[in-house]
């Protein structure tokens, strides 16, 4: 999926932006992923700008599962035995880390 930004959108906001990320981890000189996994980020925003200053109005900030089984319970492949209850953790934590990003953005 290619970065997509609309102006405009049809939901009000001015921007909307959607990407999907695919992130591996390998140790150092090793070709062999530890873990892989894809990600949806998705963000809108109202945008404006005022006496040459640039304000920003985040609507929303998400990361999401992406790929073929959103329903996976672990990450598209790991060697490193991750059990559905540490993906769960995993989710947890993105989820508290795109609160606090969406926070910072607003203020």
């Amino acid at each position: 999926m290619k970065p997509r930004f609309q102006f405009g959108p049809t939901t009000g906001e001015n921007i909307y932006f959607s990407t999907e990320i695919k992130v591996g981890v390998k140790k150092a000189g090793d070709m062999n992923f530890l873990v892989f996994d894809q990600f949806l980020f998705e963000t809108a925003f109202d945008f404006s700008i005022k006496e040459e200053v640039m304000y920003a109005n985040f609507k929303y900030l998400t990361v999401s599962k992406a790929g073929e089984n959103l329903e996976r319970e672990k990450p598209v492949f790991d060697s490193m035995d991750f059990t559905s209850e540490d993906y769960d953790d995993f989710w947890s934590y993105v989820e508290i880390k795109n609160e606090k990003w969406l926070n910072y953005f607003n203020t």
